[in-house]
């Protein structure tokens, strides 16, 4: 047979393929987009192999025609088992963990086991396949088979101006592709922000009680001393301008005190930070004591806003009684709603606490009896105690002796009054998350809060702190910390020690070990550093098969989280909160138990610019304590010392200094670093009242 015919057959053959388009026609990846002529159906096409010299004729290179044939319907079945289901035509994609059981389940490459991301615990592929999901609907299936949409009518000859706009239109398919991977990324992760998931701190599943069709248990809205109107509320939400709010009166307020306020970048559909401050009065509790708030005298107690749930309480003049100030920041997180009711209802949990003991605080002189009800002592603390000789030889103090105490036979602690109040003050919290337990059956009350109060009670502060705000006092440009922030990695110990002594509570997918990383299956065997809840050091160890489960905390600094999910461990509220696609609840793991610290005002003598700054974590991760003291020691001097605003524009600059100012890469504050996202709340305090009451 002649090179002729061989070359004849060879293009009759060829011509005989009707799916496979001859060696010269096969298009570039961003050619023939615009039309959409149904090239984006099909796989990414295989060139041949062109020809090393044009002495020889095409008929030569029918052999490697037919392999690369061979191998792009190869490819088509691939893709064909691999992406069995098509998008309709313009539809937007969504997420696959939004999709029905069984769309979700068709692909393969979300479900398998085998195809879970390194560094997630076994739980997370779905979530972490959702997000991938969603980039990879929204990407142009350019590999996926099927018979080719119908030709698009010829479009209308551009008028002269578009003509050149409309020439570099071939090579827009990948910068299309990339815009809709983008619009993708945006619309999925804009869908988690808007939904309160708050992620700074971690939000994660919460499922159970609190259900959306439950009522609320307090509408949500802005602290009731800004005197915020509903449409001042809804334009306050602007994640976009961020206007700061602060007070309109500064008569609202006692001591002058100034508080300023910003809702987050986008974080959060509402500003998740709740704020309260007020006077109030305890009284004895007459008759049996309870242990849950008395709403009748509550009650009595309230000033008469219009609403009739105000919690503004008037200081009682009456001498029974005794008056405390009040301040209390809240920073919710997934969810505003445990925020919302902390704010309400924490003072009457501490009000009712001290309604036991207000008699023994008022009579300072002697010390607290052991036993609730006993007649308070007379004697000096030191002749509290009696021993048995001395009761047996009938002396002073013995039984039977006229005006002496019951013998007691042991030693006794002694108890100063301050303990009372921070053990009221814990109870109280105590008591609090009990109740948001007791009523997410009945009320919607979503999510958690950390929270941060301070009580002035008879000259002295109690800050008490359960979470990652942050109480500090400026005082003559000393910086005196007044909290600690607990996060996974300040109470890794306590955490690890619980993990170890109930481990039914990681659900066989946690380990209490800490590592510098995650464990690979390789290094089975090896040694590896660890620690343990009795270690502040590290240790070399042999790696077993626990090891390879997901470490209880995982991550350091600001990333840190309980189990992949909260990055607090202390609050109230989270009753529902769970491992992400499992049931393994994490309340185990968080106390509702706060830190006190108590500052007596009377040691000092206070001056104008000597100032207690409450904040919530959003003003913290951006500046330290020192640069929060420069600012106040650089803007307070600068005010009139009689200007009763000069406390609530201190606490505006701090917002401000924290939020920083909108640019073309988002917020930035001085040095060009990132400024703050999320929620911000100040309180500035000043302390020259405190000398009034010494």
């Amino acid at each position: 047979m002649t090179r002729k015919a061989v070359g004849a057959g060879a293009e009759a053959r060829a011509a005989a393929a009707p799916s496979v388009p001859p060696v010269g026609l096969v298009p570039r990846p961003e050619e023939g987009r615009e039309g959409g002529g149904g090239r984006e159906n099909l796989p990414p096409p295989l060139r041949p192999p062109s020809p090393r010299s044009s002495r020889f004729p095409a008929s030569l290179h029918v052999v490697p025609l037919r392999k690369w044939t061979r191998r792009w319907r190869r490819r088509q079945r691939r893709w064909r088992q691999r992406w069995p289901q098509e998008p309709e035509a313009g539809a937007r994609p969504v997420p696959p963990s939004l999709l029905p059981a069984q769309q979700t389940a068709a692909s393969p490459c979300l479900q398998s086991p085998a195809r879970r991301l390194p560094g997630f615990p076994p739980s997370f592929p779905a979530a972490s396949s959702s997000f991938l999901g969603a980039v990879v609907a929204a990407v142009p299936r350019l590999h996926a088979p099927g018979p080719p949409p119908p030709p698009p009518p010829p479009p209308a000859p551009p008028p002269p101006a578009a003509a050149a706009a409309a020439l570099p239109a071939a090579g827009r398919g990948s910068s299309n592709m990339l815009t809709r991977v983008k619009s993708a990324v945006a619309n999925f992760m804009g869908g988690i922000m808007a939904g309160g998931s708050g992620l700074e701190h971690g939000g994660g599943c919460a499922g159970g009680g609190a259900g959306s069709d439950l009522p609320l248990r307090f509408p949500y809205g802005r602290p009731e001393f800004l005197g915020l109107s509903q449409d001042e509320v809804e334009c306050s939400a602007d994640h976009i301008a961020r206007p700061i709010l602060i007070l309109k009166e500064t008569k609202r307020l006692p001591w002058t005190t100034g508080y300023a306020e910003v809702i987050n970048a986008g974080k959060s559909t509402h500003n998740e930070d709740q704020a309260s401050c007020e006077v109030l009065s305890v009284k004895k509790k007459p008759g049996v004591i309870t242990s849950t708030p008395n709403r009748n005298s509550s009650a009595k107690r309230r000033s008469s806003l219009p609403n009739g749930e105000g919690l503004q309480l008037k200081e009682n003049s009456d001498t029974d009684g005794i008056s405390f100030h009040y301040w209390s920041l809240f920073d919710g997180h997934a969810g505003s709603g445990a925020a919302v009711v902390a704010s309400r209802l924490l003072q009457h949990h501490i009000v009712e606490q001290l309604q036991d003991i207000i008699d023994i605080l008022k009579n300072s002189a002697v010390l607290p009896p052991t036993c609730l009800g006993e007649e308070p002592e007379n004697t000096p603390a030191n002749s509290r105690t009696l021993t048995r000789a001395a009761s047996l030889r009938g002396g002073v103090g013995a039984p039977g002796s006229p005006s002496t105490p019951p013998t007691r036979f042991f030693t006794e602690k002694k108890i100063p009054h301050e303990c009372l109040v921070i053990g009221a003050i814990e109870s109280a919290f105590k008591e609090m998350d009990l109740q948001i337990e007791r009523e997410r059956s009945t009320y919607n009350i979503s999510g958690g809060c950390t929270a941060l109060v301070v009580v002035c009670l008879l000259g002295k502060l109690y800050v008490a702190n359960a979470g990652d705000s942050r109480a500090i006092i400026v005082r003559n440009g000393e910086i005196i910390p007044m909290s600690s922030e607990f996060t996974p990695e300040t109470e890794r110990q306590r955490l690890q020690y619980l993990a170890f002594m109930q481990p039914h509570l990681l659900g066989n997918e946690f380990t209490h070990l800490e590592f510098p990383r995650r464990v690979q299956r390789k290094e089975l065997g090896k040694k590896m550093l660890y620690r343990d809840f009795n270690m502040t050091g590290w240790a070399y160890k042999t790696i077993e098969d626990d090891d390879l489960k997901f470490p209880l905390i995982y991550g350091e600094g600001k990333k840190a989280r309980v189990m992949a999910t909260i990055g607090v461990t202390r609050g109230l509220g989270d009753h529902d909160l769970k491992v992400h696609d499992s049931n393994i609840y994490i309340k185990p793991f968080l106390s509702s138990a706060p830190e006190v610290r108590v500052y007596d005002l009377t040691q000092y003598e206070h001056g104008a610019d000597d100032v207690l700054i409450l904040a919530t974590d959003g003003l913290w991760d951006v500046l330290v304590n020192e640069e929060v003291a420069e600012a106040i020691t650089q803007f307070l001097p600068n005010c009139d010392p009689d200007d009763p605003h000069r406390y609530t524009l201190a606490a505006q600059d701090l917002v401000m200094r924290a939020r920083g100012v909108l640019k073309d890469r988002g917020w930035r504050i001085s040095n060009d670093r990132l400024g703050s996202g999320d929620d911000i709340s100040v309180y500035v305090i000043p302390l020259i009242h405190g000398n009034k009451l010494s």
